[in-house]
């Protein structure tokens, strides 16, 4: 008895021991495999791989910089270089320069802009915003800041000749919004988002639409892989009944409608077109428009390679293909015309890196494999360290080899204080609200007629700069008379912005001389710099000139026909 016991006992052991190895194993290939699991399931399954949210660029960086920001003053150095090259020459088209200086804490900024087009200065324009006031200032147009001040816009207004100022405000409040703001969403908001509308989405797709695909061939980067792959379709008909349900849920949603309403807030809406019920009202007119939409019959399929999802198929029945190939930071789109309107292959290329010290990316686009589009951004640097560069690269690629490509470099800096802040009073600025109706009108006048001389100026120097330059292309197979004439034009051009102040002057109009040369030599390569004189002693941005004087002004020319010197004495 004791023994047939004791073999009973070790039967029921080894009897549960293999029920509880049967439920592990069978565990397991529930869990690890795609085996007993339905198309729909796996559909889902490996359509979910082509987004990993442990992947992509974190913000972290430009998180941390925003806050510094707000908190320390800084300095920018930036600048925008436009080039363009025929495949042979390659030019430069135009620079901008960008300075600032800012200091959130003490509410002052000042920007200063210097344009600059085949070497010639074309526009320097200053921003000064301290405390409520604005102003902008030119010296070719004014040498004063011309601004407003935060206050009474609505009595401003009114001297503009706007009668109905129901809507205008007496001052613009500042304004706490931010754009890490807009797309800020917790966890719980993204968690609800996700289950409550992929329900909608699953439930009402048949099962019958799902099917598996064995040994599908798909090529990823001129390789060839045999995969499972999974397919969705949809008809017309079940895609906007889709839509209409996910909408109708908005609806209902009281966690997604506040979530909308407070991000409209943001972006300056009113209470009223913000409201719950008006969003609703929006809801309503977008169902009744994929109602009355023509849409086609759609398929999704995943390629399943080794358990993991290498590329993702969208296809619009008889109209375009994409297919979606996604690596580590990268993904690739690829788009064919079905419709038979072009056999041009679309391809856009994403690629993304995040570091502890770097952020960058880099996007492509294609047709038929040769680069149209690129587009380079990083972002180098810690605010631990006090400074970020910031370097964007646009080329764009048009016909015949011809190429533009637009390049910004900017260095951000902390720094302890701004130094010399620019403080706009009575003796340096004028603010538009402080003028009566009569003279605001006068002023307007006088600064337009100005601009438009100014502009027109520009514009003209810009045109025969710009066709000085296509046309020096062409001068390599032309004689040597047409290069002379080509470069007796751009001196005769030159020297004349200066040759017209030449004789006896003003000390006003030798002051405007001045900061004409100073422009000049900002901008200027070292050939083409100028070096002034008054009354004998050489000039500096700091040199005073006496405006209730005459002067007597002489030009001086270099070896290559420009002027190089100019010598101004009092009369």
């Amino acid at each position: 008895m004791y023994y047939g016991k004791k073999k009973g006992i070790i039967i029921a052991i080894s009897a549960g021991v293999t029920i509880l190895v049967l439920i592990i194993i069978a565990i397991v290939i529930l869990t690890t495999t795609d085996l007993f699991k339905s198309n729909k399931t796996l559909f889902w399954k490996y359509a979910q791989g082509l987004y990993n949210k442990d992947e992509g660029i974190t913000t972290s960086q430009l998180q941390d910089l925003i806050k510094m920001m707000e908190q320390n003053p800084y300095t920018t150095k930036g600048k925008v270089i436009v080039n363009y090259s025929d495949g042979e020459d390659e030019k430069e088209i135009a620079n901008l320069q960008i300075n600032s200086e800012n200091d959130k804490l003490s509410d002052y900024s000042h920007v200063d802009f210097k344009l600059n087009s085949f070497n010639q200065n074309m526009l320097n324009v200053d921003y000064v915003q301290s405390k409520n006031k604005y102003a902008l200032k030119s010296d070719e147009i004014v040498t004063a800041y011309v601004g407003v001040k935060n206050e009474n816009l609505k009595v401003l207004t009114q001297k503009f000749g706007l009668t109905d100022t129901t809507n205008i405000p007496d001052e613009l409040s500042e304004s706490t919004f931010k754009l890490s703001d807009l797309f800020e969403i917790t966890e719980n908001e993204k968690q609800h988002i996700l289950e409550t509308y992929s329900e909608v989405v699953v439930n009402n797709i048949p099962e019958s639409n799902y099917s598996k695909l064995t040994e599908s061939t798909i090529v990823k980067n001129g390789q060839t892989y045999t995969t499972t792959a999974y397919r969705l379709d949809l008809s017309a008909q079940e895609i906007k009944t889709i839509a209409s349900k996910v909408f109708q849920m908005l609806k209902t949603d009281s966690i997604t409608l506040n979530l909308i309403s407070s991000k409209l807030k943001l972006l300056g809406l009113d209470e009223d077109k913000a409201s719950i019920e008006e969003i609703k009202n929006y809801i309503d007119d977008i169902i009744t428009l994929i109602n009355d939409t023509e849409l086609t019959d759609m398929s999704f399929t995943v390629y399943n390679y080794k358990g993991e999802n290498i590329a993702t198929e969208i296809l619009i029945k008889n109209m375009q293909k994409y297919t979606i190939y996604k690596d580590t930071n990268s993904i690739t789109i690829q788009n064919n015309d079905l419709s038979g309107n072009s056999s041009v292959v679309k391809t856009i290329q994403i690629n993304y890196q995040s570091k502890s010290t770097q952020t960058s990316a880099n996007i492509k686009y294609l047709e038929d494999n040769e680069e149209k589009i690129n587009i380079s951004i990083s972002n180098i640097g810690t605010v631990s360290n006090g400074n970020i560069e910031t370097n964007l690269d646009i080329s764009v690629l048009l016909r015949n080899d011809e190429t533009y490509t637009i390049s910004y470099n900017q260095n951000l800096e902390f720094v302890d204080n701004i130094d010399n802040k620019i403080e706009l009073n009575a003796t340096n600025s004028v603010m538009l609200n402080d003028y009566t109706k009569e003279q605001l009108s006068s002023l307007i006048t006088a600064l337009t007629q100005r601009i438009q001389a100014v502009y027109n100026e520009k514009m003209q120097l810009f045109y025969n700069l710009s066709s000085m330059n296509a046309n020096s292309v062409k001068s390599r197979t032309t004689n040597n008379d047409n290069n002379t004439n080509l470069n007796n034009e751009l001196v005769n051009n030159y020297n004349s912005r200066f040759e017209k102040y030449k004789g006896n002057i003003t000390g006003a109009q030798l002051k405007t001389l001045k900061l004409t040369v100073e422009s000049n030599n900002d901008s200027a390569d070292t050939d083409n710099t100028i070096k002034m004189y008054i009354d004998n002693i050489e000039t500096n941005e700091n040199t005073n000139v006496d405006t209730n004087s005459n002067y007597s002004v002489q030009m001086e020319y270099g070896s290559n026909g420009f002027i190089n010197k100019i010598v101004a004495n009092k009369i």
